[in-house]
């Protein structure tokens, strides 16, 4: 009775993200796009998560954002911290950009939404889950550390063609967003009829 599923399940849906694209359009309207989301997580026991390594991916995010003529959308997490936050925000001073500081509405579901492309830290699972429930380019900012499991994880998005590692450089790609939930969600349903 265990149901195996590629990613972490979750709660977005179309409506979620257009609730939340709506919500946050007003605050970066004047920004050019294409828009880049970044969703910074942070150490675990896993991967580690330091000034020197945020500092580098703010750089790498600035250059691959100025090829493209647009924005960042950025959101950090709990885990993040204030040191490594402080080193990812003057790494990409030279960038229009909008970076939520904890305060007000939490912009996570509209930045899903009105992203062209998402870049998201390899310490989530979930956050990896609910950016390929957005259907946008999925590129993974790899962190130093790991473990097999994440591994195992990554590298299973990347052989079906649902995500890329970040390497600075983003590209349209297109994929059909995987639905694990609809899948348990209909393998539950059916266990129990067989009660």
């Amino acid at each position: 009775n265990v149901i195996a599923t590629c990613g972490a399940l979750h709660r977005i849906t179309r409506e979620t993200l257009a609730s939340g694209a709506a919500r946050l359009a007003p605050y970066v309207s004047r920004l050019p796009r294409p828009y880049v989301g970044v969703l910074l997580g942070g150490a675990n026991a896993a991967y580690r998560f330091e000034p020197h390594v945020a500092e580098a991916l703010g750089k790498q995010l600035t250059s691959a954002v100025q090829n493209l003529g647009g924005s960042l959308l950025v959101t950090p997490s709990r885990r993040t911290g204030k040191d490594n936050e402080n080193a990812f925000k003057q790494a990409i001073d030279a960038v229009p950009k909008f970076f939520w500081e904890g305060n007000g509405f939490n912009p996570y579901f509209g930045i899903l939404g009105l992203a062209d492309f998402l870049v998201v830290t390899s310490d989530s699972v979930n956050m990896v889950s609910e950016a390929l429930a957005s259907g946008k380019p999925v590129y993974v900012a790899r962190l130093p550390g790991g473990r097999a499991k994440f591994e195992s994880f990554h590298r299973q998005l990347r052989d079906q063609g649902l995500t890329r590692p970040f390497d600075g450089v983003l590209d349209s790609y297109a994929y059909t967003p995987p639905d694990d939930m609809a899948e348990v969600t209909a393998r539950v349903a059916a266990l129990l009829s067989e009660l």
